[in-house]
């Protein structure tokens, strides 16, 4: 005859059930925390001992000045340069009274930079009292962690935990993610993406609202995910037929996107009583080719074919994977349609430069293309081998990243800028 179960023995399987909870949820956030805290001491060590550590730009065309900096420039200052010296003025400044100059040229301005990021950092600068420099960049890591860490949760929760720590390990020795780290909006961005993806699959879209209009504060990247918005309502409607409440909510949804893709650029026309101020002083940069029907990248195609060639095939074959590669229906229609959305808008909206390598960032989906299913444990150990080697050559290609461009090394001794 069996015992009655007494209360302590239940006390202790509550205890046990709560440990395995906790076990696991920490399983969660070990793993992606791990890798960012060790690829971040690499990247500062790349930054601390690598060659030609000079940041004195004030001579290159184009370059913000905020700061002076020491020559070779500190770790501080290298995290503060380029970009980081425009959210640096907007901080002590506040941003530009007009896009043009006093003949009504556009000229290069802080309002072609989101007010988001600098904002988060002028707020961590008044509860800690520290200066920029450090606020800043502890404000870009501490972001950049849970950017790792929502990218870990939506993949694990769409596919599953093996190529969520695949895509991870890619994305942490990806060679410019250095810049999770610096003064920069792709950390804040990143971890916004993740968290509306990761909604949108889960059916949230009244919690993805204000994730939308947040990331219309931090960067121009809303109508890729207005793709993925609208792919998704299709295929609900499809697989589920009709639902006003639904509907209501995915509509709700779309038109926060659309606020949110003019959000920024409405802002500064009321802050200098200039309608076109954004676009403006966007058109003083480099890249810009009069027309946003003739995207830069189209123009360099142009004249040079090869690239349009390279491009077409890069395409096409992203594309084939994206509809033919074993294991891409895992992906769901998120983050499959972003990783095809995502790079087609950086070709229509970007200039040829060494900057795509930090703007694909955000393509993090893309790392699901080197973590295919596996059939058998020797394809396993393939697809691992080849993940390590991948994550070698990032870690590699991290050295140049940091020595070539985020440090400025020079005329002679640099590529361009990040």
């Amino acid at each position: 005859m069996s015992q009655p179960r007494t209360a302590l023995a239940d006390l202790r399987d509550e205890r046990g059930t709560q440990t395995a909870r906790w076990r696991a949820r920490s399983r969660v956030v070990l793993f992606p925390l791990a890798a960012y805290v060790a690829t971040r001491a690499l990247v500062l060590l790349v930054i601390v001992f690598g060659p030609h550590r000079q940041v004195r730009v004030e001579d290159v065309a184009g370059y913000k000045q905020t700061s002076s900096p020491a020559t070779p420039g500190s770790l501080l200052d290298v995290l503060t340069s380029w970009d980081g010296q425009w959210y640096w003025d907007i901080v002590i400044h506040g941003y530009a009274a007009s896009a043009t100059n006093s003949v009504g040229q556009p000229v290069q301005t802080n309002l072609a930079f989101f007010p988001l990021f600098p904002q988060l950092v002028s707020w961590t600068m008044d509860l800690t009292g520290a200066a920029f420099a450090p606020a800043a960049v502890a404000t870009s890591t501490a972001l950049g962690a849970l950017g790792v860490t929502m990218v870990h949760l939506l993949i694990r929760t769409i596919v599953d935990e093996r190529r969520a720590r695949g895509c991870v390990l890619l994305l942490c020795t990806f060679a410019s993610s250095p810049i999770l780290s610096a003064a920069y909006t792709e950390s804040l961005a990143l971890v916004l993406v993740a968290l509306i993806l990761l909604l949108l699959h889960r059916r949230a879209y009244l919690w993805a609202v204000p994730a939308v209009l947040l990331l219309g504060l931090t960067r121009n990247v809303v109508p890729p995910l207005l793709v993925v918005v609208l792919v998704h309502w299709v295929l609900q409607v499809r697989r589920h037929g009709r639902d006003h409440r639904r509907d209501l909510r995915l509509a709700l949804l779309t038109a926060a996107g659309i606020v949110a893709v003019g959000l920024w650029p409405v802002l500064a026309a009321l802050h200098t009583g200039e309608p076109t101020a954004y676009t403006s002083t966007l058109s003083a940069w480099p890249g810009f080719t009069g027309s946003i029907f003739r995207p830069a990248w189209v123009s360099t195609a142009m004249r040079y074919p090869a690239v349009g060639v390279l491009l077409a095939i890069g395409g096409l074959g992203l594309w084939l994977a994206t509809r033919l590669l074993p294991g891409r229906r895992r992906w769901g229609p998120e983050l499959a349609t972003w990783a095809i959305a995502y790079p087609a808008y950086l070709l229509a909206t970007t200039s040829p430069s060494f900057s795509i390598l930090r703007y694909l960032i955000l393509a993090f989906p893309l790392g699901l293309l080197w973590l295919p299913d596996a059939s058998s444990g020797a394809q396993l150990r393939r697809q691992r081998f080849a993940l390590w080697g991948l994550a070698a050559t990032g870690l590699v290609g991290q050295w140049f990243w940091v020595t070539k461009l985020l440090v400025y090394a020079g005329a002679h001794g640099g590529w361009g800028y990040p």
